[in-house]
């Protein structure tokens, strides 16, 4: 699978990341697979996230929100982020909303929507330096990106 110089690469094990995870960055977690409609998965989940400390710091996504809902129905204090591909009008009962660029140029209230309702968006945008001023524009509150260095770069911001 994949290419042949990455053969010997592996994806690191949450406490690996949690390990090397400075103290003032959250992470969010895209799950994956359907295995995470299975209660019992969602509380192995929880309890790696408590016995790592970043349990207070973690947010779940997917593309598939049955997956999100199963996690926050075990452990409802962990933030919950819906990316949709197709969705043009905010959903409620998520934390974060995470649109497919395009979605917002259909919908240019769908951030001042979401926002009265107390949710955060952040556009999914593989390549989003050259819209970052309209993001501003539309008080995004971050963007799903690639590549986060260059546009934290592009921002001007360091690391």
């Amino acid at each position: 699978y994949g290419r042949a110089e990455f053969h010997d690469e592996r994806i690191p094990t949450l406490a690996e990341v949690a390990a090397i995870l400075p103290a003032d960055v959250a992470i969010a977690l895209e799950l994956k697979t359907d295995r995470f409609l299975e209660p019992d998965v969602c509380r192995a989940l929880v309890a790696e996230l408590e016995r790592t400390g970043i349990r207070n710091r973690t947010a779940v996504l997917s593309f598939a929100l049955p997956r999100v809902l199963a996690v926050q129905a075990v452990a409802g204090d962990i933030p919950a982020a819906w990316i949709t591909l197709s969705r043009a009008w905010p959903l409620a009962g998520v934390q974060l909303l995470g649109p497919f660029w395009p979605l917002l140029l259909l919908n240019p209230l769908y951030v001042w929507i979401a926002h009265r309702r107390g949710q955060i968006v952040c556009p999914l945008d593989p390549t989003p330096d050259h819209r970052l001023w309209w993001y501003r524009l539309l008080r995004c509150d971050a963007v799903l990106t690639d590549n986060p260095e260059a546009t934290c770069r592009r921002l001007g911001r360091r690391r």
